[in-house]
């Protein structure tokens, strides 16, 4: 799948339960993979993620921004969902580094098809 991967547990909004997964971020695709089956259970367009936030949960369920905990947790919105997801603060960090990188291959890819013009095909 050409992603960087990492071992995070996924937050259930209803239940708060976490689940052991594996977070996977490419150049056009987010997904979320089963720890145990290595099935994927859900994937995003990376063009579809609106946001990311990093904080520290309070018993509420509310996502307190920044924080200096030793495990977060990363909300991902995208178009579809909203997925919230808890590691240790340095996994956090590579998500965010990798989310980064990420955008700004498919930017620089975005600006070259403008450049070139797209799928242009050449005559002969």
């Amino acid at each position: 799948h050409q992603c960087e991967y990492f071992d995070v547990k996924l937050i259930n909004p209803d239940s708060k339960r976490k689940t052991p997964c594996v977070l996977g971020i490419g150049q056009e695709r987010v997904i979320l993979v089963d720890d145990q089956s290595k099935k994927i259970n859900r994937a995003f367009r990376l063009v579809d993620l609106r946001r990311w936030d990093i904080g520290k949960r309070q018993s509420t369920g509310k996502l307190l921004p920044g924080g200096s905990a030793r495990k977060g947790s990363l909300l991902l919105s995208f178009r579809a969902a909203d997925i919230t997801v808890s590691a240790d603060s340095d996994t956090l960090k590579k998500i965010t580094e990798t989310f980064w990188t990420a955008i700004e291959k498919a930017k620089k890819l975005a600006d070259e098809d403008v450049v070139t013009g797209g799928d242009q095909q050449e005559e002969g």
